[in-house]
């Protein structure tokens, strides 16, 4: 069996050292405890092969990763730089942990063959069917009204939006490693309920940031995409949903009207002014009279409840009065004392469903509202306050240790209203390097991410991952969680510098 699997050597460590790593690939999109204690074993397992069996790897390897090892030294050495947060800053040193560790272990390893790695490659993959299919039987449960679910809520591991980069990378070792993948599992009806379960997950979890990643990737890598029909099917797929969301768009623009003069606020439900033609005294009156929650309250789901009335009632065409309150049914009152805003939002489907919460974001920022809560429109706030974090100490940045002090002290200053539990860092990992380490040291990150790749021939599914978490720097920071860091720094290891870096060297035993 362990011939089979491609284990070159059949020694108890090296048998250990595999177990671990499978276990750490099992835990990837499931458990956060899997991970850290797998990778604990995995440690442990490497320093006894490295004292009982160990030789040193090629030059080029090592200095690959001693380059990209500088990305976690670099924390280290602004770690030095006086601050007001130094147990912050040492948290932070320990999320970014990864970045260090399996670089190490996966370049001093033991050698595994090609086969090994592809059946590891098959264990990601049903650890993600696996998580995909809880997700959506949240999903469905939540649709179904056995559960009252936010979106979010459905990945119930770890984030949404770390879950949806693993199953993006999924669907690309399908396309890429399909061969490979068919080999070990030949049951193609079972391959395509996997891509279709990963597809239909992303859908679920509303992410933005997975089905942009997806779409990019569908439009850089189309040429090696459209070569087989697990590649066309993604294809087909992410056509028809820019073919939707297009709809979508045209459709708001065509049931909207021109806004009335000197309107305020200028966010819509279905083609209807939320804030037009309000008589606010009557409808409080009114809605005090038909529910328990106060007119000034906050509703289930923590949003001022007052704005979720008029929401509602402007969805169903009612007036904004005592009249219209009257005319909404106890499911009605139900319904907006859930938190749902519009008449027709439980019959959305998922891209309907965020396509709504988008267009009331951006109409919300634009009318000059709370941007709390609005994932989207928020960021727009972070990368303000990032902006002029950066300006004040542009060389040497504000270092580990300044760097919650800073964005708290600018939250006060320019956007006070924000909800302390949405004040957060930057959202887009390129920037925080530069608000964290200044021009010179982004400059040194960019060089421990870029010069491994330089000159590299590497297989299509490196550069497709490479893609894949370069994008996610764009819309989060990612590197500031453990399962993120542990995305990045895992499968950079792997993919870029240790066993999957080449596939002439991992057809051989190494």
């Amino acid at each position: 069996m362990l011939n089979r699997l491609g284990l070159n050597l059949q020694s108890p460590l090296q048998i250990a050292w595999a177990f671990a790593l499978l276990l750490i690939i099992i835990g990837l999109p499931l458990s956060r405890f899997i991970v850290s204690a797998s990778t604990i074993l995995l440690v442990i397992f490497s320093i006894a092969l490295w004292f009982k069996e160990f030789s040193w790897p090629d030059q080029t390897s090592l200095k690959r990763s001693g380059v990209f090892i500088g990305l976690f030294v670099i924390h280290v050495i602004w770690l030095l730089i006086p601050g007001d947060n130094y147990k912050h800053a040492l948290a932070d040193l320990q999320i970014k942990l990864p970045l260090l560790v399996f670089p190490v272990l996966f370049v001093m390893g033991p050698s595994l063959s090609r086969k090994f790695w592809n059946v590891f490659l098959l264990v990601f993959l049903l650890a993600c069917t696996l998580s995909s299919w809880v997700s959506l039987y949240l999903a469905f449960s939540d649709f179904m009204g056995w559960q009252d679910l936010d979106f979010r809520q459905y990945s119930p591991f770890f984030s949404h939006i770390r879950l949806s980069l693993n199953l993006v990378l999924c669907i690309c070792i399908l396309v890429f490693k399909w061969e490979d993948i068919k080999e070990l599992l030949p049951y193609k009806a079972f391959l395509f309920i996997i891509l279709f379960s990963l597809l239909l997950c992303l859908i679920a979890l509303q992410s933005v940031t997975g089905l942009g990643i997806l779409l990019l990737l569908a439009v850089v890598f189309a040429h090696k995409f459209k070569q087989k029909w697990v590649g066309l099917s993604v294809l087909a797929m992410m056509l028809v949903l820019l073919g939707y969301c297009s709809f979508l768009w045209l459709d708001y623009r065509n049931q909207t009207p021109p806004p009335p003069e000197g309107l305020w606020n200028k966010t819509t439900e279905n083609g209807v002014y939320v804030y037009a033609d309000v008589d606010e005294s009557t409808t409080a009156w009114a809605w005090e009279e038909r529910s328990h929650i106060k007119w000034d309250s906050t509703n289930q789901k923590g949003f001022v409840l007052k704005a979720a009335v008029l929401r509602y009632l402007s969805s169903k065409h009612l007036p904004k009065n005592r009249e219209g309150v009257m005319q909404l049914t106890e499911e009605d009152i139900a319904r907006i004392e859930k938190g749902q805003t519009n008449v027709n939002q439980h019959k959305w489907n998922p891209i309907k469903s965020r396509f709504k919460a988008l267009i009331f974001q951006y109409e919300n920022l634009m009318s000059g509202g709370n941007p709390s809560g609005n994932s989207v429109a928020v960021r727009s706030v972070y990368w303000e306050i990032a902006g002029m974090l950066i300006r004040e100490k542009p060389w040497l940045g504000r270092g580990m240790q300044g760097l919650k002090s800073g964005f708290a002290e600018a939250y006060e200053k320019v956007y006070p209203q924000i909800d302390l539990e949405f004040r957060k860092r930057a959202h887009n990992q390129w920037i925080t390097f530069l608000i964290c380490f200044g021009v010179i040291g982004f400059v040194l990150c960019l060089t421990a991410l870029f010069i491994p790749l330089w000159k590299r021939k590497l297989p299509m599914l490196s550069w497709a991952y490479l893609f894949i978490l370069f994008c996610s720097f764009l819309s989060e920071d990612t590197l500031e969680t453990q399962m993120g860091a542990t995305f990045a720094g895992f499968w950079y290891a792997l993919f870029v510098l240790g066993h999957l870096s080449n596939d002439r060297e991992s057809s051989a035993s190494r």
